[in-house]
């Protein structure tokens, strides 16, 4: 077979997986949710930006992901292969400072329902976003993933911050995906030598 011929043949097969994707946006109405739809809906023609897969975009209207019971009907209504997980209670300064244990709590049960309903769906992957207050409040830069867990993060926005720090293990522990900072290792491949018949 030659470059041209396996070049096809993956193409096709990417095709005929794609056409079975069914993405769910958890916080689809939010800022990042807004840019990832405007990315899959102006660009139709780009392969790229996931346009081969269906995309569904959840908002806060479609269900309160901080209860189980509507977390799981908004998984079952929609049917997700994957997931991008961006849904969060957020605020700004004022409010991390002031409801710390809100923030860290509703985050908390938003991040375990989601990935309890993704398991229970059968997603293929679930990717979470994470935020830079996660990173410890006295650190060098430039920071890395592997810097995360060297300390607290800074105590204005640590209930928050704790949250999306937590939901990397039960996100390994369950074996979906990894979340942003835990990084799968490339098996290597063997390489055969193949030459293209004229």
């Amino acid at each position: 077979m030659c470059i041209r011929d396996r070049y096809q043949r993956r193409v096709r097969g990417r095709q005929a997986i794609m056409a079975e994707l069914r993405v769910l946006v958890t916080g689809g109405s939010g800022l990042v949710g807004q840019g990832i739809q405007e990315v899959v809906t102006e660009r139709p023609e780009d392969a790229d930006a996931g346009n081969c897969a269906e995309w569904l975009f959840a908002g806060s209207k479609d269900g309160d992901l901080r209860e189980l019971n509507d977390t799981m009907a908004l998984f079952e209504r929609f049917k997700p292969t994957h997931v991008i997980h961006l849904a969060a209670n957020v605020g700004g300064l004022f409010k991390n400072m002031k409801y710390r244990v809100e923030m860290y709590r509703d985050n908390m049960a938003i991040n375990d329902n989601v990935l309890a309903a993704a398991h229970k769906q059968g997603c293929v992957k679930v990717i979470s976003m994470l935020s830079t207050c996660i990173f410890p409040d006295k650190t060098a830069y430039p920071i890395d993933e592997d810097m995360v867990h060297n300390g607290a993060p800074h105590s204005s926005n640590e209930g928050y911050a704790l949250s999306l720090i937590h939901i990397s293990e039960p996100t390994r522990l369950l074996s979906i995906s990894y979340a942003v900072f835990c990084l799968k290792k490339k098996k290597k491949k063997k390489k055969k030598k193949e030459r293209c018949r004229k």
